[in-house]
Order: structure tokens, then C-alpha cells, then sequence
């Protein structure tokens, strides 16, 4: 751009030019034309002054833009370098000969292939000859990438990414366009990730190896313990059968010999009363001793039914259930509902008795601390299991807490249900909370289980 005092002397042979078109003398000129000519050179000093306010905000914005280029291009994160068609860097930023080690002067007119290592020299190639065989216009926006080490002034190396698009330069040719990573961080990153992976292989393997030695031995161990579950199994199944036999024997006894004793003891106080007319004392005696004796024998009655039940044996699960609901209300006040569809599933005898002895602990529980009138027992079943639900809309309980406050020992609580089910392939599950009542449900294999009974 000129100076001004290269300005000042221009303008002035302009002036000496265009003197000889102005008459000598102004005086000749008529007063309309004077006017005319100021008003001629006002105007024109108005557009010059003009013309010189808009060059200077040119210059100015001009300025501002070689600012922005200057933080964008010399000051960006990134390097970038243009090159000839022959690989020469045209123009380089300032980040470009930082990554590089050079002043960047010196990066003008150099290959860039002189800062690539000789080993990555191929991969270099490579990339030059795809960046040069694409067409500028259908290039236009696409960028070709590839991963490479360069080597500093100095001799140490990094790895870098170069990202290039192609574009037409003034004098027809083609330029390429590159960004410069550092990707050296995340090549290190790299290794040390392939390295933790060998290592976490290796020792995956000795592990499997180590395992694959104790995999023998932890099948015998399956096995055995397998064995020994369905052993548990059987020997429940007995032990169920077995208490169940012992309660029919001491209910026959109690029925036969001593229900039999309080019967004839009955008729003989008959015969006595009949005898005793002319004493009244000691009928009135006789009919005391006979209602504590007819009090007797409902409870062994009672006892009787407790131990054993015929129906269970002779009939099934599902009629020996509604006696016992019949049985409960008539002695404890609670009425139990009984539904089920009158189909009878063959079940184990051992788990019969099992399902029994556990829908009465429900029951009874349902009697003593759900505070209710009525309640429903469901029958049901399918895919050879048989379910038992007791559902109440009593006080309820927290149900987190079955099998660990309730009893442990003695009687057949909630703890030994889950306890004596599980051992036969059965399951016990319970929903309560308090206010809101209680729903327990029995599912135990059918007729299954009887290929283990005894």
C-alpha cells in the first residue's frame, strides 16, 4: 500500500497534468462559470474526503480480519499446513512448527514427507496418492485421514493424524489441506490398554487352566450333593409317613381301648343311676360323673381327628380339607370357605400328609391371631403341582420377618413349613403387611413326588 508522501507526490503530477486545461486567466471566466468551477471542486473534495473515510474503515476492518486469521490459523489447538501437488508445504501455522520443532519460515518450500519417519514413509504414500486421485469438485467437503509418526527437528518422534481435503489453488493446480494432531497421549493410552489386555488374558487362562484341573472334582461334588438332596427328599417323605403312621396307631389306640373304657364306664353309670332312685345325692353325683365323661370322650374324639384323619388317607387332600375346615369351625368359630374345582390330583402319600399338617398350622394361625370371623381356603393345581392358598383380611404381619422371629423348634409353625416343603421340591410363600391381611399359599409337586415314596 502506498505511503503518504508517495500519495502527495502522485497527486501532484496529476495537477501538473490537468494545469493545462485551466485558463490563466481566472478573470476571463465569468462570474457563473467561477461558481460553477468551486462548486465543482467542493463536490469533488466532498467525495475524495469520502472515498478516504471508507478506505480507512476498509484498512481497519482489514486489520481486524488479519487479527482473527492470526487467532484462528497461527494460534489454533491443531497444526495446519498447505501443500503443492508436489508435497511441498506452501504455508504452515504457528502451531504447525511447534509440533514440528522449526521456525516457520524454515517450513515453507520443505516436503512434509522429510518430517515422517522412514518406517511410516509407505503409509505416507499411500494417503498422498488417494488425497491426489479424487476430483476437486466431488472432494469438495471430504477429508481422508490417516495415523503416522513424525519425527522433530530434534529427532524425538510423536504420532500425529492427518486430516486432508483437497482444493483448487489460483494457478489452476491443486492443493491439499492438512490438520496436524497429537494423538501421541492417546497412542500411549492405547499400548498401555493392549498391555493390561495381554496381561488380564494371561492370567484368564492360567485361571481357566487352574479351574479346568478342579472341574472334576466340583462335578463329583454336584453330583454327590445332588444325591444327597434327593436322599433328604426320601428320608423326609419317610419321616412324614412315619409320624403319620405313629399318629394313626395312637389314635386307634386312644379310639379302641380308651374311647371304648369311657363308653363302657357310661353304661355301667347308666345302670347306676337306674339304681339310685331312692338316693338322690347320689344321682345327681351320677349325672356330673356323666357329663365329665361325655366331656371326655368329645376331647379324645377331638384328639383322635387331630392325629389322624381317615378321609386324607382314604380319599385325598382336597376332602380331608373341607372336613378339616368343617372340624375348626365347629371348635374354634371360624368359618374357612373352601374352593376348588371337585378335581382330585393324585399326591404322594408322604406329601400328603406334608400338605395336610401344613394347611392346618395355617389354619389354626388364621384362628388365633388374624382376629376374623371368615376366611378362604383355594384349591388348585396344574403341570402336576397342587397349590393351597389360606387368604384372610385380618390384622396382618410383616411378612419380612416369617422364618426368622417365628419359632424354630417344636410344632409345625411357618418355619418348618417353608423348611418341610422345600425338602420335598415344595415352596411357602407368604404376603402381609399389618391392617393388611395375610394371603399364604402351599405349591408342592403332585404326583411326582411319588417316584421318591416310600
Amino acid at each position: 500500500m502506498p505511503t503518504p508522501d508517495e500519495l502527495r507526490r502522485q497527486a501532484e503530477e496529476l495537477a501538473q497534468q490537468d494545469a493545462v486545461s485551466v485558463p490563466e486567466d481566472l478573470a476571463a471566466l465569468a462570474p457563473a462559470a467561477i461558481r460553477q468551477t468551486l462548486h465543482d471542486l467542493r463536490v469533488h473534495q466532498i467525495e475524495l474526503e469520502m472515498q478516504n473515510e471508507e478506505l480507512r474503515r476498509a484498512q481497519g476492518e482489514l486489520e481486524a480480519a488479519r487479527e482473527r486469521y492470526f487467532d484462528l490459523y497461527d494460534l489454533a489447538p491443531v497444526g495446519y499446513v498447505t501443500l503443492s501437488e508436489s508435497g511441498l508445504i506452501l504455508e504452515g501455522n504457528l502451531t504447525a512448527a511447534t509440533l514440528l520443532g522449526v521456525a516457520r519460515d524454515a517450513l515453507v518450500t520443505r516436503a512434509l514427507s522429510q518430517f515422517i519417519i522412514s518406517e511410516d514413509q509407505e503409509l505416507y504414500y499411500r494417503h498422498r496418492q488417494q488425497r491426489l486421485a479424487t476430483v476437486v469438485s466431488a472432494a469438495a467437503g471430504k477429508t481422508t485421514e490417516c495415523e503416522l509418526r513424525l519425527r522433530r527437528r530434534d529427532g524425538t518422534a510423536f504420532w500425529a493424524r492427518l486430516d486432508a481435503t483437497v482444493a483448487p489453488a489460483a494457478d489452476g493446480t491443486r492443493v491439499s489441506r492438512i490438520t496436524l494432531h497429537d494423538i501421541s497421549g492417546r497412542k500411549q493410552a492405547e499400548e498401555a490398554l493392549r498391555t493390561l489386555a495381554a496381561e488380564l488374558e494371561q492370567r484368564v487362562e492360567e485361571r481357566t487352566a487352574a479351574l479346568r484341573g478342579s472341574e472334576a472334582k466340583f462335578r463329583a461334588l454336584a453330583k454327590d450333593l445332588a444325591a444327597r438332596q434327593e436322599q433328604l427328599r426320601i428320608l423326609s417323605l419317610r419321616l412324614s409317613g412315619a409320624q403319620e403312621d405313629e399318629r394313626r396307631r395312637i389314635a386307634q389306640g386312644l379310639h379302641d381301648k380308651l374311647g371304648q373304657a369311657l363308653v363302657a364306664v357310661q353304661l355301667k353309670l347308666a345302670v347306676l343311676r337306674q339304681t339310685a332312685t331312692a338316693a338322690p345325692e347320689r344321682a345327681t353325683l351320677a349325672d356330673e360323673i356323666d357329663q365329665l365323661l361325655r366331656a371326655a370322650t368329645q376331647e379324645i374324639r377331638d384328639l383322635v381327628f387331630e392325629l389322624s384323619s381317615p378321609t386324607l388317607q382314604r380319599v385325598g387332600v382336597e376332602d380331608a380339607l373341607e372336613e378339616l375346615c368343617e372340624h375348626m369351625e365347629a371348635t374354634l368359630g371360624v368359618h374357612f370357605e373352601v374352593q376348588w374345582d371337585h378335581r382330585r390330583r393324585p399326591v404322594a402319600e408322604g406329601l400328603r400328609d406334608i400338605l395336610y399338617r401344613a394347611a392346618h398350622e395355617l389354619l389354626l394361625n388364621v384362628a388365633k391371631h388374624a382376629g376374623v370371623a371368615r376366611a378362604t381356603v383355594r384349591l388348585s393345581g396344574r403341570a402336576g403341582r397342587i397349590r393351597i392358598a389360606v387368604v384372610d383380611r385380618g390384622r396382618g404381619f410383616d411378612a419380612a420377618q416369617v422364618g426368622v422371629t417365628v419359632r424354630r423348634s417344636g410344632g409345625f409353625g411357618l418355619y418348618n413349613i417353608r423348611e418341610r416343603l422345600q425338602s420335598v421340591g415344595g415352596t411357602f410363600t407368604v404376603k402381609s403387611a399389618p391392617g393388611k391381611g395375610t394371603q399364604a399359599v402351599i405349591e408342592a409337586p403332585g404326583a411326582a413326588a411319588a417316584e421318591g415314596s416310600p
